[in-house]
């Protein structure tokens, strides 16, 4: 099933346009993850910057009865984070911060697009 129309407007009037990824030449970018042998180009990609538009995202989708698929990083080797038919691919790389490191406990608290090497820089 494709999304719904007006979709991609409506996600770019939450994240803004650059954010929202509609040409296949874009969106076959997230078509896999580290595992290669699997590909599956989402029908559209958005890339929330704040818990905000993450929240008011997922809400829209939700409403409209959109399923989504969330990706970090992309590196994972199951193809976990492949979006299926009909389902918005949710990529929270612009989601990178490290908000709290505590060495004493071995603990990050983190945003869910935080990569291993700046988590390791912030450990540092």
């Amino acid at each position: 099933m494709p999304a719904p129309a007006g979709l991609a407007r409506d996600l770019a009037a939450i994240v803004g346009t650059k954010h929202v990824r509609e040409a296949r030449a874009e969106r076959v970018t997230y078509s896999m993850d580290g595992l290669p042998t699997h590909r599956r180009v989402p029908d559209l990609v958005v890339l929330p910057g704040s818990r905000e538009e993450l929240i008011a995202v997922v809400r829209l989708l939700a409403a409209l009865g959109v399923p989504f698929v969330p990706r970090g990083a992309g590196t994972g080797l199951s193809g976990g984070a492949l979006a299926d038919e009909g389902a918005v691919l949710l990529v929270l790389t612009r989601l990178n911060r490290v908000l709290k490191m505590d060495p004493a406990n071995r603990l990050a608290v983190v945003e869910p697009g935080v990569v291993n090497a700046k988590l390791g820089a912030a450990a540092r």
